[in-house]
This record gives C-alpha cells, sequence and structure tokens, in this order.
C-alpha cells in the first residue's frame, strides 16, 4: 500500500506542476503578456511597465501605451529628463 500511496503523490504533484507550466507557458506566449503579467506581479517596476508600454503601441493599442509610459513615469519621474 505504502507503494501504491507514493506513487499517487508523486503523479498529483506531477499533474500540478504541468498545470503550472501550461499557465506560465501561456504568459510568455506573447510579450505583451509576458510584462503585463510583470507588471501585475511587480507594480513598481517602472521598466516592465515602459516595455509594456512599447509593445502595446507596435501592436497599435495607443490608450494601453500611453496608460503604461504614464504609468512608468510616475513611478520614475527621472525618466522624464532623458
Amino acid at each position: 500500500m505504502g507503494r501504491e500511496k507514493g506513487a499517487a503523490i508523486l503523479t498529483a504533484v506531477a499533474l500540478a506542476l504541468t498545470a503550472v507550466t501550461v499557465r506560465r507557458n501561456q504568459d510568455y506566449a506573447s510579450t505583451i503578456g509576458l510584462f503585463a503579467d510583470t507588471v501585475a506581479k511587480r507594480p513598481g517596476n517602472a521598466r516592465a511597465m515602459a516595455l509594456l508600454a512599447d509593445y502595446y503601441h507596435r501592436a497599435g493599442q495607443l490608450g494601453k501605451a500611453r496608460h503604461w509610459l504614464e504609468r512608468s513615469l510616475e513611478v520614475q519621474p527621472a525618466w522624464s529628463r532623458c
């Protein structure tokens, strides 16, 4: 019985790790998704916000690009002088 229980636990852990990997790969599927996830997890990361703005701009989503660029400058105002 101990061997079966161990195999069941190992299977459950493998399935959980697979689910986490699949979810993370969805974030990495696009640069916008990657940087949106980064900003969500690190809300003070001005560089990630600026990069997110750039990728929104490249995608023609100018409203979102402007929002994230302005937000990055709020977090890191010294960048506006560069």
